[in-house]
């Protein structure tokens, strides 16, 4: 959000001159001018599932696999090119 900030301070258009992607798509992100492309991730999900296997390990010995995925999408915003109707 500070490089859209700082894109507008310098007369740079986002979305037009500069592509910008964010990560976390954090709720700030819904607020901001243009709109924020931004990959979403369940934060949330990750925590429980990293305290489940860390209490699976400690308590009854199961070892994790060295590797796990959660599914993430990207939210596609004005930030990135994308254009809006009525803009």
């Amino acid at each position: 959000m500070g490089m859209l900030s700082g894109f507008h301070e310098v007369g740079r258009r986002v979305g037009k001159d500069f592509l910008v992607v964010g990560f976390d798509d954090i709720e700030d992100a819904a607020h901001t001018y243009p709109g924020l492309s931004s990959v979403h991730c369940n934060i949330a999900r990750i925590g429980i599932e990293a305290a489940t296997t860390v209490v699976e390990w400690v308590e009854n010995g199961r070892i994790p696999p060295p590797e796990t995925r959660m599914p993430v999408r990207l939210c596609i915003h004005q930030s990135s090119g994308r254009q809006t109707q009525g803009l």
